[in-house]
C-alpha cells in the first residue's frame, strides 16, 4: 500500500473527525475540545474498522483493514490498532520508508485493496 493512499485516507478521515468534533463541542461547551476530538476519533476508527473494515476515507480509496492472513481482524486487533493511533510515534513511523504505521505493525494488521 503506498503512502499516497494512506495520506488520502488520513485527510478524509481527519476532516470528518474534526467536523464531527466541532459539532459535538458546540453542544458540550463544558468539556475540553481536545478530549471530545479524542473520543470522536477513537469511536470513528473503532466502529468503522470493527464493523466494515473501512472508514469513509478507506471506502473512497477502496482499501480495507485485514489481519496478516487477509481476513477481517478480530475486535482485539481493531481495538489495539485504534488505540495505537494515539501513540505520538505513529505519525512519524511513516517517515522512514515504512508503508505500515506502528498501529499496523503492533496490531498485526495491514491495508489491502478491496476486491
Amino acid at each position: 500500500m503506498n503512502k499516497g493512499i494512506r495520506i488520502a485516507n488520513l485527510i478524509v478521515d481527519m476532516f470528518i473527525i474534526a467536523f464531527t468534533s466541532a459539532i459535538v463541542s458546540a453542544f458540550m461547551s463544558f468539556t475540553s475540545s481536545q478530549f471530545i476530538m479524542a473520543i470522536v476519533m477513537f469511536t470513528y476508527y473503532f466502529l468503522f474498522e470493527a464493523t466494515t473494515g473501512q472508514t469513509i476515507g478507506k471506502k473512497i480509496t477502496k482499501t480495507v483493514v485485514v489481519d496478516l492472513n487477509n481476513k477481517k481482524p478480530n475486535l482485539i486487533k481493531v481495538f489495539l490498532r485504534t488505540l495505537m493511533r494515539f501513540n505520538p510515534i505513529d505519525n512519524y513511523s511513516y517517515l522512514y520508508g515504512a508503508e505500515q504505521g506502528s498501529h499496523d505493525i503492533l496490531s498485526r494488521t495491514r491495508l489491502k485493496f478491496k476486491e
